[in-house]
């Protein structure tokens, strides 16, 4: 994404930039070579290259987004302020990329995720963090909302929504106990870490649905390394795989209704490269040009 680290000082401060990155993107080394016959997951659907996605462009609009995508799962108990549950718990997962991951980061982030949501929901809003630090700053930074630490015993309830950020693999047995009586409509899941998500608490994870997730990432195969974005706007929604052009926009080369694996995400970047290659366009160009002359 023309550099991400180049981008982070501006995005750090919410400027527009002309595609938005904010960390190092993942980077997955492919052991796919030109000559191999690609198989593909039945689960990975190859879209044409024509889909062009417009990607949020300063974290403000990522945080938006994802909070419009929040509330659009929440339904309206919730987003109203109500107190009284009417219905099943929503439980969500968020992935917002962020340029600094320091304490201060981790408040902004919050904060302008809280400010994104209804005001009568963040008068009823709890928020749950393992970090003194970040709880510490936060308390300042975001007077509207109850906080409660993992020492403590329940949740209130007067709690509409619950925010858990930055959940850590130690923390997550603690989380559970909190929650286990917590009457809540909607519980959002933000930013928990990798470790956290890929460890014996992965069944705790995958009991939120996915509501939006902006992973970028870099598939480096032999070489070049190709620079994309792992996108999802909704818990319905489809995951998009895009591929960033040299202009700088994001055209979408893979959909599946699973998180891509590491598999998925070579198999469309591999596949998208040998559609780009002039020698397979050059070819194309011959066959339609000998088939109108056929006809």
């Amino acid at each position: 994404m023309s550099t991400p680290d180049a981008l982070l000082s501006r995005l750090a401060c919410g400027q527009p930039c002309c595609s938005y990155a904010t960390h190092k993107p993942y980077v997955y080394s492919s052991s796919l070579r030109a000559s191999h016959r690609v198989s593909f997951r039945k689960a990975l659907l190859v879209v044409a290259q024509t889909d062009e996605i417009r990607l949020p462009q300063t974290r403000q609009e990522a945080v938006q987004e994802a909070a419009t995508a929040a509330l659009a799962s929440i339904g309206t108990g919730a987003a109203r302020g109500t107190k009284s549950f009417k219905g099943s718990q929503r439980k969500l997962a968020l992935e917002i990329p962020v340029a600094d991951s320091s304490v201060e980061g981790m408040v902004q982030l919050l904060e302008d995720f809280v400010l994104a949501l209804p005001n009568r929901l963040r008068q009823s809003l709890t928020i749950i963090t393992g970090s003194r630090d970040v709880k510490a700053l936060a308390v300042l930074r975001i007077p509207e909302a109850g906080f409660v630490s993992l020492s403590q015993r329940r949740v209130p309830t007067s709690s509409a929504c619950v925010i858990l950020l930055g959940l850590e693999p130690s923390e997550v047995a603690d989380v559970r106990r909190l929650l286990s009586n917590c009457r809540a409509e909607a519980m959002i899941l933000l930013n928990t870490s990798d470790q956290a998500a890929g460890t014996s608490s992965t069944s705790f994870a995958n009991s939120f649905d996915m509501a939006y997730c902006f992973e970028p990432i870099a598939i480096k195969a032999f070489v070049l390394t190709t620079d994309g974005v792992v996108y999802k706007n909704g818990t319905s929604a489809p995951w998009l795989i895009l591929k960033r052009s040299l202009l700088g926009t994001y055209k979408s080369i893979g959909r599946m209704q699973t998180r891509p694996q590491q598999d998925d995400l070579e198999a469309a970047f591999l596949n998208a490269a040998a559609v780009d290659s002039p020698v397979n366009r050059g070819i194309g160009a011959l066959k339609r040009a000998f088939s109108k002359k056929d006809s």
